[in-house]
């Protein structure tokens, strides 16, 4: 334990004292990065089992501690050594008692506080303490400074360390370790052994316990070693070896796995499942070693579907392949799924290393719930890739970023997954779907569930590939991405041989003619060719629905010639939609919103907006068509065999010509009224009828010879 500071302080002044950390030598020793608390509470033994000490106030780095470089002025002023406590005077005079407080310096780790330095206080009044009466005769009876030296480690003042957890493949020799100590004997199939404590330089003869078989809290002191190094294991500077720290932790966690205790559950939940690698970040084979310790973290976290944590920190990798094979089927009848959580994409980052390689792989066919959340992805090098993710259902990627990558998410044969809070920023193409191209998998993409994706500046495609079916995607913002041609000012010149978009995504039909289904996608200044392409193989019609979606051209300079193509058979309806454009953006027709062959193809547009016309052509709005239809007038009339009409509209006529001929000369001057209906009673004639000119409705009556008859009808004109 580090010293024993002790701070005397008048009711009079407002609390405040300092803490400083020096090594041997005496230079400030930084503990920035780590999380202390100081625990105010009056300075009192409690008899009974269940009443603490109530603390009166905890500084936290939020509230009234802080940690700075030397106060002093001395010494290297980079390095944070000096905790810094302060409390107001009125909070002081109203909660602090006089006399003796604790304000003891709690380290949290995990959210565990483990003691790091005990802190005395002397509260009272001036007449009671000599620092009043030092304050004004310049004598030094005590001090608001009081330092914490330590050659060892801030973990510890000088001296033994504690007990050691050692690992070899074979019983500990004399020479192994020192008093306290344990060694753990690996072994291959078979339960390990644990030796100790070590005493008076030797080793027991027998081993104390067998993994699996006898209960570790049988062994004297192993609980409290077991607790010691693993809840310590980033800071266990007294070796001087991080790799031994580490494969300290690593024996602990092994031996929770094999024992089964459970004298403390929150330790063995953080011993099993959390991993850093800072030690490993400053060598040359930093990507391969930590490559080797995560995959062997995979490992041994999925047989008991542990929670596997990535801490805050930057991890270089190669080719990091998780194998899903095996999982025996859905939650819940196989739980050995490893959620693999980062703590925040701004602090938890892989970094790609190698030129087309994906910086890690899922790899199926594999139900897995478990999934990834809260990394980052970024490349290394030019032309590295991110995450690829083949033959995997339900399996979650969420508050993801990628960033500066070839292809940053690749996603082969995958279903039902939720792909949430995804970032794609300054990579060539964003997510890319692949067919099958290893047996067992899936046919397609189908139903990877999007919810609010941001795709930014991929300069080839925000999203491309197929076969795909169905496509859910919840606000969407997609802007920027794309490549766009240019003169030699700089103007916009579209090349249709090498100009991208934003998405490009073909469909098959293969599990349903449902396509891209989109909720207020938000799609603006993407550049090239469009700004979705959507492609069907099929002979059948795929059907899309966006809802309020928002298509923006930015400026002159940044736009696209299209904001849907559709290749193929398509039924695209589009709700509450606007295209519209901004700046120094001059319409043309070429670039029509919305291009596709309007014999495969239909587009239904609900409560759309098109601030041009021209670009619109002759899109138009389903309800502003019911509303003419609404509006016209309407005539039933009926017609005998003879020719004669009942029901015509004043002005209008019945011609009886030919057999089977009828005309109705109405001299309405155009061609925009429409027959809703034709009845005849029996099947034996058929009623047709055919527009010639403005003025006139020929109606012809035919038999099942085709030959032309005369027969009695019915008509319903709307005009």
């Amino acid at each position: 334990m580090a010293g024993l500071p002790q701070f005397i302080i008048s009711t009079q002044t407002d609390p405040y004292w300092e803490i400083p950390l020096f090594d041997a030598a005496g230079k400030p020793l930084s503990v920035e990065g780590r999380v202390f608390e100081a625990w105010i509470a009056p300075a009192t033994v409690k008899a009974g089992v269940a009443e603490p000490v109530k603390e009166i106030k905890v500084l936290t780095f939020q509230d009234g501690l802080s940690l700075v470089a030397p106060t002093d002025g001395s010494g290297d002023q980079t390095k944070k050594n000096t905790f810094v406590h302060q409390v107001s005077r009125a909070f002081a005079q109203a909660n602090f008692p006089r006399g003796a407080l604790t304000a003891d310096l709690l380290e949290v780790v995990d959210g565990a506080r483990r003691m790091f330095a005990p802190v005395r206080l002397f509260y009272g009044d001036p007449a009671d303490i000599r620092d009043f009466i030092a304050d004004r005769q310049g004598i030094t009876f005590g001090q608001g400074r009081q330092a914490i030296v330590t050659p060892v480690a801030i973990a510890g003042q000088a001296g033994r360390r504690g007990s050691g957890l050692l690992t070899g493949t074979l019983p500990p020799q004399p020479s192994d370790g020192e008093d306290g100590d344990y060694w753990v004997v690996e072994r291959v199939d078979q339960a390990n052994v644990i030796y100790g404590p070590k005493e008076g330089g030797a080793w027991p003869a027998q081993p104390s316990s067998t993994f699996g078989v006898g209960g570790i809290a049988d062994v004297p002191g192993l609980p409290k070693a077991i607790d010691d190094r693993a809840a310590r294991a980033a800071n266990l500077s007294d070796l001087t070896d991080k790799d031994q720290a580490r494969e300290t932790i690593l024996a602990a966690r092994k031996i929770f796995r094999q024992t089964g205790s459970d004298f403390d559950s929150t330790l063995e939940d953080e011993a099993v499942s959390r991993f850093h690698t800072g030690q490993f970040q400053t060598k040359r084979d930093g990507s391969a070693r930590v490559e080797a310790a995560l995959l062997r973290q995979f490992r041994e976290a999925r047989p008991y579907g542990r929670r596997f944590d990535l801490l805050a920190g930057t991890y270089p990798v190669s080719e990091l392949e998780f194998d899903w094979r095996g999982l025996a089927g859905d939650f819940p009848a196989d739980r050995r799924g490893v959620p693999i959580h980062g703590e925040g994409s701004q602090n938890t980052i892989i970094r790609s290393a190698v030129a087309g390689q994906f910086a890690v792989s899922h790899i199926g066919p594999a139900t897995v719930y478990s999934g990834m959340s809260d990394q980052s992805v970024v490349g290394a090098v030019p032309e590295a890739n991110g995450i690829s993710l083949f033959g995997l259902a339900y399996f979650p990627l969420r508050r993801m970023n990628f960033g500066k990558l070839n292809v940053a998410l690749r996603m082969e044969s995958t279903l039902s997954g939720h792909l949430d809070s995804l970032m794609f920023s300054d990579v060539q193409i964003g997510a890319e779907i692949l067919p099958p191209t290893k047996a067992g998998a899936y046919t397609d993409f189908n139903m990877m569930r999007w919810t609010s994706p941001h795709f930014k500046q991929c300069h080839q495609w925000a999203m491309k590939g197929g076969p795909s079916s169905t496509i859910p995607m919840f606000a969407p913002v997609i802007e920027g991405n794309g490549t766009m041609s240019r003169g030699s000012q700089g103007e916009a010149i579209y090349d249709p041989a090498n100009d991208t978009g934003a998405m490009k995504l073909t469909f098959t039909g293969g599990n349903g003619h449902v396509g891209l289904v989109m909720f207020a996608p938000y799609i603006e200044a993407n550049l090239g060719k469009c700004d979705i392409e959507l492609i069907n193989t099929s002979d059948r019609p795929i059907v899309h629905v966006l809802i309020a979606p928002y298509f923006g051209r930015l400026d002159g300079a940044s736009y696209t010639q299209h904001n849907l193509i559709l290749t193929g058979k398509h039924k695209v309806i589009i709700i509450g939609g606007v295209h519209e454009h901004h700046h120094n953006y001059v319409p043309s027709a070429d670039r029509s919103y919305i291009k596709y062959n309007k014999t495969e193809s239909q587009v239904v547009n609900i409560g759309t907006a098109w601030e041009s016309d021209i670009e619109r052509g002759d899109l138009f709005n389903i309800e502003d068509k019911v509303a003419e239809l609404a509006a016209k007038k309407e005539a039933v009339i009926n017609v005998t065999a003879a020719g004669v009409a009942t029901g015509l509209p004043t002005g209008w006529t019945m011609t009886k010509g030919g057999p089977g001929l009828y005309t109705i000369t109405h001299n309405l001057g155009r061609s925009d009224y429409i027959v809703l209906a034709l009845s005849r009673t029996g099947s034996d004639i058929r009623v047709d009828h055919s527009f010639t000119n403005d003025n006139i409705i020929v109606f012809t009556l035919a038999n099942t010879a085709n030959s032309y008859a005369d027969a009695a009808f019915n008509a319903l004109v709307k005009y």
